[in-house]
């Protein structure tokens, strides 16, 4: 039981190292395209959404903490 639990995880962790090395390998091969390229802004504007998500969720969870 416990080597079936062992071996799942196993494969889970190899699992979401192979899709970190894929989008590291992602992020490199867009950032050499050139700044008009289609792929590149969108992928530019999801980047900017992403951080300023992520920037209002720590306000609001800092927010929640001392109030």
């Amino acid at each position: 039981m416990l080597s079936t639990i062992a071996e799942i995880i196993r494969d889970l962790l190899i699992f979401v190292g192979v899709i970190a090395a894929l989008l590291i390998a992602l992020i490199v091969v867009v950032s050499t395209l050139p700044n008009t390229n289609p792929l590149k802004r969108v992928l530019t504007a999801l980047c900017y959404r992403l951080v300023v998500w992520v920037r209002v969720a720590v306000e609001v969870g800092i927010d929640a903490e001392y109030a």
